[in-house]
């Protein structure tokens, strides 16, 4: 017989908006304990609990060994002057959810493998004689040694955040802050890091959140609470050319000229026979926004500026 969850009170998560912290998710969640009889379900029951003190401040404090780091290389790539400052190391995170479930983030030297072998040998690696060990006190549970932080049965809320008419209804509600505020570790964990590396994800969390029915002008403290639609993991770089092809489509009605016509501007105003001094390059987006504006278009010179970067980044042949 399926488990019954008793409750004093319905589950709200009122005061949960897309921007709200790890410290906001977990008092919302703390706050609605007050009103369960039987407590939270056992994966969030893990999730709370690793959520409080999410970072391995072992693992970080490993990173700063300097005595480990190439300084001749550093030294080489920082700044020269006013005062000689070596540059910050050249780190790579990757961030996964398990077969099991658990949420985890590891760090690599950049362009290295698990094996500590390098995939960009001629940028070379900033941790000479680096690797990393399955187990960092030579105990059979003791986690990784490059183990950012691990937080437990994650996959479980991201499954209800998926499948939301599955089980149970009530605390299911608050697997949307849960993930959150999983989502908050990885910008927590890229705030700490930035101040003393030079970072690449290798992998980030993307959140996809609900419509909010919020009218135009509403206030913000009236706004309904907010719900993720999808919370997914992915390659930050693919992402990025993703949307930036979407926005590369809906030129025409962000910008009010499309992709093609923002092009036949561009070849026109290149191929122009000119009189007097030679157009300036810097000029051209100008040019251009003159040229749209006489074929009946609309256009500013930062929207063109925007157009031609991102034509540049996803179409073989533009005008030179």
């Amino acid at each position: 017989m399926a488990r019954r969850l008793f409750q004093i009170k319905p589950i709200s998560i009122e005061g949960f908006y897309s921007w709200s912290d790890r410290s906001d998710c977990l008092q919302i969640v703390a706050r609605e304990l007050a009103k369960l009889a039987d407590g939270l379900l056992p994966y969030q029951r893990n999730i709370y609990r690793d959520l409080w003190n999410p970072l391995d401040e072992w693992a970080l404090a490993q990173l700063l060994n300097y005595w480990q780091y190439d300084l001749t290389l550093l030294y080489s790539r920082g700044r020269k002057c006013p005062i000689q400052t070596p540059a910050k190391p050249r780190i790579d995170i990757s961030i996964e959810i398990t077969s099991k479930g658990n949420f985890k983030a590891e760090w690599f030297p950049r362009g290295t493998n698990i094996w500590g072998q390098l995939h960009e040998p001629e940028v070379g690696t900033d941790f000479p004689g680096w690797q990393r060990d399955s187990h960092r006190f030579q105990s059979f549970d003791s986690r990784p040694s490059n183990e950012l932080f691990f937080i437990h049965d994650v996959e479980h809320a991201v499954h209800s955040i998926r499948v939301p008419e599955s089980g149970f209804v009530g605390t299911k509600l608050l697997d949307h802050v849960f993930l959150r505020a999983c989502a908050c570790v990885v910008e927590e964990l890229k705030e700490r890091l930035e101040y003393h590396f030079e970072v690449r994800m290798r992998d980030d969390v993307f959140l996809k959140w609900r419509e909010s029915g919020v009218e135009k002008n509403q206030p913000i403290w009236e706004s309904p609470p907010a719900q993720i639609e999808q919370w997914e993991i992915a390659d930050p770089i693919q992402k990025r050319m993703e949307a930036e092809r979407a926005e590369l489509a809906a030129m025409k009605q962000a910008y009010g000229f499309s992709a093609e016509e923002l092009l036949r501007a561009w070849s026109e105003e290149i191929k122009r026979k000119r009189t007097g001094p030679i157009a300036q390059p810097h000029t051209l987006p100008d040019r251009i926004v003159r040229t749209l504006k006489a074929n009946g278009l609309k256009g500013t010179r930062g929207q063109v500026e925007r157009g031609m970067s991102l034509l540049r980044a996803h179409r073989k042949t533009v005008p030179s």
